[in-house]
């Protein structure tokens, strides 16, 4: 049994190790085993959407707020283990048209390899929803409609006209006309 270096917590160390691993399997030319992939994908994939927010709970808190005019959201999970997307369907008034986040306005990121622009994978489903509620918000900070914060503005109240009663009433000369008056 060969034996076994004990784990380094000092980053260069681990660099290190990483970079002399990388060589080590270069030299070898063998394909890399399940654990190794998993490994390397994790390490890819391993950063959390950025910010102190909780992007999901900001998102959700937006729409009960402006329920009345018609804001939703809906969340479309796609993928498969260790490579998950998730797209959030966010609807700013019943008037509006769904959006859909992330987007190449919002939340593409550009393909080191190719340049093409698209949604981030996540090893995580979680981090997949996270991120998609992020961009989301942002897109809600960037348009004035969400603080930096992730506060929320009060939704505007609607201007209703009063309503008005409608009732005929007779001239002296015997003509009738119609009439209106606001209602308390």
């Amino acid at each position: 049994m060969a034996a076994t270096t004990p784990i380094s917590l000092d980053e260069t160390m681990v660099y290190h190790d990483l970079r002399e691993w990388i060589a080590k399997q270069q030299a070898k030319r063998k394909p890399l085993n399940e654990i190794q992939l998993r490994a390397i994908n994790d390490l890819l994939h391993s950063d959390e959407p950025e910010g102190d927010l909780d992007w999901n709970s900001v998102l959700n808190q937006y729409c009960q707020v402006h329920f009345a005019q018609g804001a939703s959201v809906n969340y479309k999970d796609t993928g498969e283990p260790l490579k998950w997307l998730c797209t959030v369907i966010f609807k700013f008034a019943s008037h509006s048209d769904p959006l859909p986040f992330p987007s190449l306005e919002a939340g593409f990121i550009a393909d080191p390899a190719t340049g093409a622009k698209a949604a981030p994978f996540w090893t995580r489903k979680k981090d997949a929803k996270k991120y998609a509620a992020k961009c989301c918000v942002e897109w809600l900070i960037a348009g004035g409609h969400v603080a930096r914060d992730g506060g929320i503005p009060k939704a505007k109240a609607r201007s209703v006209a009063p309503a008005v009663a409608i009732f005929n009433v007779k001239q002296e000369n015997g003509s009738t006309t119609t009439a209106g008056s606001p209602q308390p």
